[in-house]
């Protein structure tokens, strides 16, 4: 077996709650999404469980690999990802937003709950893009940044 076919293989054998059980979502701002972390961490969220993607340049294109991103919607998908799959279409509008200057955070939700708590806390904090992918589907839990009607 070559070293190709062992790293091909040992992509295939991984555990499902390696790259599953996390709501995702962009603001806009590193600052705001600073805030949400906070208050992620305040309803309950370990800090461990909390994922802010790196900083990018403005323009940066394409993105790397970024720790605490990886097999997340967050990372920049393949060729094949792009023309083939719906998460590939998915991560390429993470990484556009991403190169805009936009934060991705993930936040770990193991449990039904802690979903709909943390879309509630990314959504006072202008989130959109909301999703939550769990180790039997993909959901979207918001498109647009919810409005306050102030």
């Amino acid at each position: 077996m070559t070293a190709h076919d062992q790293s091909n293989q040992q992509d295939y054998t991984r555990n499902p709650a390696d790259f599953s059980d996390y709501v995702i979502a962009l603001i806009d701002s590193r600052e705001e999404a600073q805030r949400a972390a906070e208050a992620l961490h305040a309803a309950g969220f370990a800090n461990e469980d909390i994922v802010l993607s790196p900083e990018a340049e403005e323009g940066t294109h394409p993105l790397e690999k970024s720790k605490g991103m990886e097999d997340t919607l967050a990372e920049p998908p393949t060729t094949g990802e792009k023309l083939f799959t719906e998460e590939g279409i998915e991560q390429e509008q993470y990484a556009e937003e991403r190169a805009k200057g936009h934060v991705a955070v993930r936040v770990h939700t193991p449990r039904d709950e802690e979903v709909a708590s943390a879309r509630e806390v990314l959504a006072e904090h202008h989130a959109y893009a909301i999703r939550h992918v769990g180790q039997l589907a993909r959901e979207i839990l918001s498109d647009e940044p919810e409005r306050s009607s102030e």
